[in-house]
């Protein structure tokens, strides 16, 4: 009886501190599991709540930088070069959304996005102006409202537009399409149109 190890049974010689331990180790694998997998949970939770919040950014940034640009704007009015700072936004417009289309990193993206909106703003501020400046008092209630109806409806056109070819080109493809676009109407148009373009001051002859 003294060759018999400590935990073996004196009869049938099974080694029951081993199994012992090994019935708790089976015993204890599920709780392992269930926090191995409770840590899964939590690190995707905090990877999901990281791009929620870089969603979050840059969904602001272009409306951030048309909030600094109108400020900018209302203290520092454009008065010469108007012609070239409204086709300038427009390219900045469209440029922007190239980088953005093509961007893999988060601030050159929020960049993009935060100059887009300060193109936007330049381009519709000025646009504006000279629609309610050159319009004839007699028909400029008429002009404005059919030019709200374009500028509302592009909206709306605009998403079914993305959302037709999203389908055929993917969501890149959508996006670098309609920005190159829009360089290639600015460059167009201020082709066709030189003496907009050329245009100095919000008010003619001034």
């Amino acid at each position: 009886m003294g060759g018999i190890t400590s935990g073996t049974g004196l009869i049938s010689g099974i080694n029951t501190q081993a199994l012992i331990e090994q019935l708790i180790s089976v015993e204890g694998k599920p709780k392992l599991l269930a926090q191995r997998r409770l840590l899964e949970l939590q690190s995707q939770q905090a990877s999901l709540f990281d791009v929620n919040a870089k969603l979050g950014a840059l969904r602001t940034a272009p409306g951030l930088g048309a909030v600094l640009t109108a400020l900018v704007l209302a203290a520092h009015p454009i008065s010469r070069h108007v012609g070239r700072w409204m086709f300038g936004g427009v390219a900045l417009f469209g440029v922007s959304t190239i980088v953005f289309g093509l961007s893999t990193s988060f601030w050159l993206s929020f960049a993009a996005l935060f100059l887009l909106g300060v193109g936007d703003v330049m381009s519709v501020v000025i646009r504006h102006m000279l629609v309610q400046l050159e319009t004839p008092d007699a028909i400029r209630g008429r002009v404005s409202a059919v030019n709200a109806v374009f500028i509302g409806a592009s909206n709306q056109l605009g998403e079914f537009r993305a959302g037709a070819t999203a389908a055929a080109l993917g969501a890149v493809g959508t996006v670098m399409l309609g920005a190159v676009g829009t360089v290639v109407v600015a460059a167009l148009w201020w082709r066709l149109f030189p003496a907009l373009a050329q245009r100095d001051a919000l008010v003619a002859g001034r």
